[in-house]
C-alpha cells in the first residue's frame, strides 16, 4: 500500500484514539508505515484497523494491528461500489 493510503487508516485510528501520544508526528507515521503498511495491502490493514477499533480499549501498537490482520480472511474484505 502507499503511504497516502496508510495515512487514511492512521487518520481513522486517530479519530477513535485521541491520545496526543498516538502517532504524534511524521517520524512516528513513517515507522508505523514501515512496520505495518509497506508490506501489506490496504484492504487487509483497513479491515484489521476496523476490527481493532471495535474491541480495543487503548491505542493500538503496530503488533496489535498486525495481529488483527493475521485473522482477516478474504471473505471479510469488501470492495467499494
Amino acid at each position: 500500500m502507499t503511504i497516502s493510503e496508510f495515512s487514511k487508516i492512521v487518520a481513522a485510528l486517530k479519530t477513535v484514539y485521541t491520545s496526543p501520544g498516538f502517532v504524534p508526528n511524521e517520524q512516528a507515521l513513517d515507522m508505523w508505515y514501515r512496520l505495518v503498511g509497506k508490506n501489506n495491502d490496504y484492504q487487509t490493514i483497513s479491515v484489521a484497523a476496523q476490527m481493532y477499533m471495535t474491541t480495543g480499549k487503548f491505542p493500538p501498537t503496530p503488533a496489535d494491528i498486525l495481529e488483527c490482520a493475521s485473522t482477516v480472511s478474504y471473505t471479510h474484505l469488501t470492495l467499494p461500489t
